[in-house]
């Protein structure tokens, strides 16, 4: 195996790889968005060689398909009258690609074309999916799709299409009347953009159309055609589950299957059993992204491939030598129209006939295939011996042992793996790298280059920033009010992982910008920034301590493997998975883990002088439910969100609270809340993102936020009793934390909690529960709450429960509290009601 050298084809941005679909050809097609088409053959591919190079229009779109003799093209035509430029799929004869015939149009870029003998079926930026019949001249038919249309495929029965959409879902259309058969959700992870650097999407078919390969996250998914439903025999690997696969092909005689992922890993599987053949790593000095890879058509054991850097390149025997023979005869026995078992078995059945005549003579009284031979005896049916007994030698010589049984390997499951809480994922080129109480930083990629734009929610902070991130590639960020902090990650051995500082609040401008640089050896995975002070995380489970303006204070180990993390004011927590994974059920697939949050109070001034600085505490996370967001309140309380989306809240009690439950909030499977703060105090707020048919905002997308109101999970949330209970709880939750807070706010908390209390009393009082009324009164902290509550009984003539929350005033309010004058004697006087009408 080895990669030859890397050409330069095109321009820089996606490129596409076709193939003769009708098998007539054994040369391939390269399609880039400068307008041409390059013709590559044997020759051409070879050192030295040139393609033919076809100028097809002003612009292609990165995609095309090939049938026979007719090539189909997305591109750009410019009406030479107004000026006006149109999108279109053309069709164009190969043997002339420079003219083509226009078969529809597009109000944005063609994404994905495919054709088949009798159809093209076309999909664009515009959420449209468009078939024609080439047999007809009648108009073509449009498709509305609920998402960014990535890919199109259709069978090779020409029964179906199938359509990928940038939100994770795979659709199945009857090609004749478009019907849609089925629609599958959470196939693969959701495109939050298509750009021109991007690698798409694309799908494959089994030969016989059986099947349909959808590269997804970890592995290649596999639809079967009867019934549409996912196998549980997915294509996976050792070491690629957390990669996402985009790119896949399938080879000539059907048997093999390659796919590549985002991070340049290209896998190669036997479809017969499922097996990994083999696992190759595609390198260059400049990141680019493999956009497509098709086996080469005159040569099956190499594959070509393109990145969206401007490189061709092939990887030679990627198909192990070893199997080189069977692929060469598979190959030759799926040209003829049959399969490569019927071949065998037709060997096997013709009789030899190397042997001269004395020797079948001789051979006669052992052989009964001799004997059959000699005397007319054939392979209809009639004349066989074998039922009596009888077994040719021939025969003998090809009876096959027992196959060897396969036991796969055990893979022990994989703990989660890290992700930066408040953003998208870093897979992305156009993605937030954080949106919390502050702010949004998000970073742009282009042609042109990449650029960081940071945004204060309050502009008085600071006005917008906007940063070049061509040469730095930061790819970590966060901010405060006081400071802005970003990160790049250790790609290559010669690279160092920078941290940029920008102290918005500084009055020393010499002080405002400063960076510091990692350890040859250590690459930063998060930053986080507080209002006093910044820490980086480190790939050595590190946690790198720096004052605002660049001082390095603390460097500390985290003992175990390291989840998520955030910060506020000099607290940091870490979030990790403890001890080992464990079922809750017999059908369950995915295992789970105790999580566990470390607490540590980074205070630059006093902390050696304290033993506590380290707090642990276990994190809830709901059954057969992953964590999504973690962070802290404007409080400084820890709150986290798990996949079922509900929020938990710790307390300064020490116990989780759920305050709130999103799930009610989602009206599609492929929606997500997407967690932006969760205010305490008097409003008791989350602020979130609602995502429409994604997992996370998409930059393209201008998304308000939204607010909703902390609700627990009380029974009847509707009845008044709940409502009340909820309040007076809330309103306990509160003063908790204002108990070294400003005497005025907790004096307002005290009379809200009395005044809830007060009617709650006087609801147990109308519903005739006495027993309940008078518990509530043992929740009353003072001598005037006693009184109303003693008060409103004797009024209802309820001299019995007049009593009882006397006797408990008397227990539980302090001797060295001012009562009211005119509760001086409530108790004595309670034996009398009618004082109190």
């Amino acid at each position: 195996m080895s990669f030859s050298n890397v050409r330069n084809v095109h321009i820089k941005g996606h490129i596409t790889i076709s193939t003769d679909r009708a098998l007539t050809s054994k040369k391939f097609l390269t399609c880039g968005t400068d307008g041409t088409v390059y013709v590559w053959s044997e020759e051409s591919l070879a050192d030295g060689g040139t393609p033919e190079i076809k100028t097809v229009a002003d612009a292609t779109h990165s995609c095309c398909a090939w049938n026979g003799e007719n090539v189909f093209v997305g591109l750009t035509t410019t009406d030479l009258l107004t000026g006006v430029d149109k999108r279109i799929v053309g069709q164009c004869p190969l043997n002339n690609l420079e003219s083509f015939r226009q078969l529809f149009t597009f109000s944005l870029e063609v994404i994905s074309i495919d054709a088949s003998e009798n159809y093209v079926v076309a999909g664009g930026s515009d959420f449209t999916v468009k078939k024609v019949n080439l047999n007809k001249n009648g108009p073509y038919d449009r498709i509305e799709t609920n998402g960014e249309v990535l890919c199109v495929a259709i069978d090779p029965k020409e029964d179906v299409y199938a359509v990928a959409c940038g939100d994770g879902t795979v659709s199945v259309f009857d090609i004749k009347n478009n019907e849609k058969q089925c629609c599958m959700e959470f196939v693969f992870p959701s495109y939050g953009d298509i750009g021109l650097v991007n690698s798409r999407h694309t799908m494959t078919w089994s030969i016989d159309g059986t099947q349909l390969y959808v590269p997804s996250q970890g592995c290649v998914k596999v639809i079967a055609k009867d019934g549409w439903k996912i196998s549980n025999n997915s294509l996976k690997s050792e070491g690629t589950a957390l990669d996402v696969f985009s790119t896949s092909c399938i080879s000539r005689c059907g048997r093999y299957l390659c796919s590549s992922t985002l991070s340049n890993k290209i896998l190669l599987w036997d479809l017969g059993d499922g097996s990994v053949l083999a696992q190759y790593e595609y390198k260059r000095k400049e990141k680019a992204i493999i956009s497509s890879m098709k086996f080469v058509p005159f040569s099956e054991r190499d594959i070509v491939l393109v990145d969206v850097d401007e490189g061709l390149c092939v990887l030679k025997d990627a198909i192990p030598s070893a199997i080189s023979k069977a692929i060469d005869k598979t190959s030759e026995a799926f040209v003829n129209g049959h399969s490569y078992d019927q071949e065998k078995d037709d060997d096997l059945s013709r009789s030899p006939r190397a042997y001269d005549e004395d020797d079948g003579d001789t051979r006669m009284s052992a052989d009964i295939g001799a004997i059959k031979k000699r005397y007319g005896f054939g392979y209809d049916g009639s004349g066989h011996l074998d039922s009596y007994g009888y077994v040719s030698s021939d025969r003998n010589n090809y009876i096959s042992a027992p196959p060897t049984p396969q036991v796969p390997p055990y893979r022990p499951p994989r703990i989660p793996s890290f992700f930066v809480s408040g953003a998208s994922p870093s897979h992305l080129s156009e993605r937030y790298l954080k949106w919390n109480y502050y702010g949004i930083v998000r970073t742009y990629s282009s042609e042109n280059g990449c650029s960081i734009e940071i945004s204060f929610h309050d502009i008085s902070i600071h006005p917008t920033i906007v940063l070049d991130n061509g040469t730095t590639e930061y790819v970590l960020a966060d901010l405060s009010d006081q400071a802005i902090a970003l990160a790049s990650k250790r790609e290559g051995k010669d690279e160092e992982s920078e941290l940029l500082v920008i102290h918005i609040s500084s009055w020393d401008s010499e002080s405002r910008r400063w960076n510091a640089k990692l350890p040859p050896n250590e690459s930063a995975i998060d930053v986080l920034v507080s209002r006093q002070m910044i820490c980086l995380i480190t790939d050595k489970r590190r946690l790198r301590v720096f004052t605002l303006t660049g001082t390095q204070r603390h460097v500390v180990s985290h003992p175990s493997p390291i989840l998520t993390a955030t910060c506020f004011e000099t607290k940091i927590a870490i979030c990790s998975v403890s001890g080992g994974d464990y079922y809750d059920n017999d059908d369950q697939v995915q295992p789970s883990y105790q999580h566990v949050v470390s607490i540590y109070d980074m205070d630059s001034k006093h902390w050696y002088r304290r033993s506590d600085t380290v707090k642990t505490v276990n994190l809830p996370v709901a059954d057969q439910e992953h964590l999504l967001w973690f962070g802290y309140t404007n409080h400084g309380h820890l709150v986290t969100m798990d996949s079922s989306y509900t929020f938990n809240l710790l307390t300064p009690s020490g116990f989780w609270l759920p305050i709130f439950d999103g799930s009610s909030e989602i009206a599609s499977k492929s929606d997500a809340l997407w967690p932006i703060a969760v205010i305490e105090g008097g409003q008791c707020q989350i602020r979130y993102l609602y995502c429409k048919g994604s997992k996370y905002p998409l930059v393209a997308v201008k998304m308000p936020p939204y607010v909703a109101h902390w609700i627990l999970p009380y029974c009847a949330p509707e009845s008044d009793k709940s409502k009340l209970e909820q309040e007076l709880f809330l309103n306990e939750l509160q003063q908790s934390e204002l108990t070294s807070g400003p005497s005025s706010d907790l004096t307002e908390l005290t009379s809200k909690h009395l005044k809830t209390l007060v009617k709650l009393f006087a609801l147990a009082c109308k519903s005739e529960r006495d027993g309940r009324a008078a518990e509530l009164s043992g929740l009353v902290s003072s001598s005037k709450g006693i009184l109303l509550m003693c008060n409103y009984a004797a009024k209802l003539k309820k001299s019995t429960l007049a009593d009882k929350v006397a006797s408990y005033g008397r227990e539980n309010i302090p001797l060295s509290e001012p009562a009211p004058p005119e509760s001086r004697d409530i108790f004595e006087q309670t034996q009398h009601p009618g004082l109190f009408q």
